[in-house]
């Protein structure tokens, strides 16, 4: 999409409505979206409540079905347009957030409109360009913050996870069954370590077996010492033996391949920063020589050869990055 499609007095409407769209999305979806386990208790607050009349309640009922219904219908278009539905959404529910197929496609739709009017209003590329740039932008950047959101969250998850274990552990030394101690972890521990033992509690009280239910939590966070968990304890359940000594080891395991971690942070930070102040330099040179020569530093943008260099350095760059990145981050 480029401004020669366009009539000049309707490009900054179209721009503020996709900027507009941007806000909207990312406010109500990202940042104001409610957790899984908040809504359903909402629902049953109102399910629970016994002053509405039985007319209003089934005004609601078709009203909710309705709904239901329509969202049913959005996201059944939306699965042919993503090829693993069910694993995306696994990837949004890491966020903690209630975040839809359907709004993160609004998110993605509105970036690359932006983008791609943006580049075209401000830099008058080549239409190509700007459609290009803005759909590698819309594709990469909001997923990119999914995960990043998704990875937070585990990291949060896992900062306070050995403490949870040695709760259960004091719990079960005590004399409490394991899912009392479970429940209690939901009950002292803040979000997302408190929430997501809770929804394990709450599923074993509604029948669900407490191995299933906290599967259903290791695909939410992904973390394989929460599948150490649910491992330790499968096993524990049909050998026998001192499921608190088991989960003290597991503590005392999980804490020492964090400090091991932290450990390799430090030795490679020297590289780490390296990288960072390579990879700014390119941006930084340009951005002095446009300050002293503007004519000559436009040329990079403004002429067809220097759009071909700058897309080929940028392709570069970007796979010198992640070559790096690779280099100073691995698993443990």
């Amino acid at each position: 999409m480029s401004a020669q499609l366009l009539n000049p007095q309707m490009i900054p409407w179209v721009v503020a409505a996709g900027a507009a769209l941007i806000v909207l999305v990312l406010g109500f979806g990202l940042g104001g979206g409610e957790t899984s386990d908040r809504a359903i208790e909402k629902r049953l607050n109102r399910g629970s409540t016994t002053t509405t009349t039985s007319k209003t309640r089934g005004r609601a009922r078709r009203g909710g079905l309705r709904r239901e219904e329509q969202v049913t219908g959005l996201e059944a278009v939306l699965r042919r347009v993503f090829p693993n539905p069910e694993k995306f959404r696994a990837l949004l529910e890491r966020t903690g957030k209630a975040i839809s197929i359907l709004e993160f496609s609004l998110a993605v739709f509105g970036t690359i409109l932006v983008v791609s009017l943006g580049l075209s209003l401000a830099f008058a590329l080549d239409p190509n360009i700007c459609v290009m740039s803005g759909l590698l932008v819309g594709l990469i950047v909001p997923y990119k913050i999914i995960v990043i959101m998704g990875n937070r969250r585990n990291a949060k998850f896992m900062k306070e996870f050995p403490a949870a274990i040695e709760m259960i552990v004091r719990g079960l030394k005590s004399g409490l069954p394991f899912i009392e101690s479970v429940n209690a972890v939901g009950r002292e521990f803040p979000d997302p370590v408190g929430i997501e033992f809770r929804r394990v509690s709450d599923a074993v009280k509604l029948g669900q077996t407490l191995e299933q239910s906290m599967w259903d939590v290791a695909s939410r966070i992904d973390a394989p010492e929460f599948k150490f968990l649910i491992v330790a304890m499968t096993i524990q359940r049909e050998t026998g033996g001192n499921l608190a000594e088991t989960l003290g080891n597991l503590a005392d395991l999980l804490r020492k391949r964090k400090a091991l971690f932290l450990k390799i942070r430090a030795l490679s930070s020297e590289a780490r920063a390296s990288a960072y102040i390579i990879g700014a330099l390119p941006f930084l040179m340009e951005f002095i020589i446009n300050l002293a020569n503007h004519d000559y530093a436009s040329l990079l943008w403004t002429t067809e050869r220097g759009q071909r260099w700058a897309m080929t350095g940028a392709g570069i760059m970007f796979l010198g990055y992640y070559i790096m990145y690779r280099m100073v981050n691995f698993d443990v």
